[in-house]
């Protein structure tokens, strides 16, 4: 008796569909078209620097292969970043990034809790070139980038370390 209320109840539902070419193109519970939302230029800073406020894409990198040895990856237009390690040691969080246009990396830490000294740095593993960042007097939340190192995806490894000024204490990503 189940099955045949099932079948009855299946057959009365696609009686009440509304023939295939009726719906048109569009989906029949479509959503409202939403106001685009506001930029966040936090979010931007974490994502890549991809796009200014106004969406027009930025220009290309004013930098690349080892002419971006130690050079700031915001004002060299480094963008496509990905994080390849974080993590936190005392009130310093960090984290190892990458720039897929550039292909370099570079540390990026900050405070979390009291301001105080930021230090931070990248490696390159093929010949220990090695960047820092260090601040004395770093706010909190002020995100800090060292100098990159140019290494490309496949054939190159960087690691980052960030210290505990208050403890003295490293805490380092392995090699990636």
């Amino acid at each position: 008796m189940t099955h045949t209320l099932s079948a009855i109840l299946s057959l009365l539902l696609i009686g009440c569909a509304p023939p295939p070419d009726a719906l048109g193109d569009e989906a029949p519970f479509a959503a409202p078209p939403s106001e685009p939302a506001e930029a966040d230029d936090e979010a931007l800073d974490d994502t890549g620097w991809d796009t200014g406020e106004d969406g027009i894409p930025r220009p290309p990198p004013a930098c690349s292969g080892n002419a971006c040895d130690g050079q700031d990856p915001v004002a060299m237009g480094c963008t496509g970043l990905s994080t390849l390690a974080n993590g936190t040691n005392g009130a310093v969080t960090w984290a190892l990034r990458y720039s897929s246009v550039c292909q370099t990396a570079f540390v990026r830490a900050w405070r979390h809790s009291t301001a105080g000294q930021v230090q931070a740095r990248v490696w390159r593993e093929s010949d220990l070139v090695t960047y820092e960042v260090d601040e004395p007097t770093a706010a909190v939340a002020d995100k800090l980038s060292s100098g990159m190192v140019y290494c490309p995806s496949g054939s190159c490894s960087a690691m980052a370390c960030a210290r505990d000024s208050s403890t003295g204490s490293y805490t380092c990503s392995d090699w990636k």
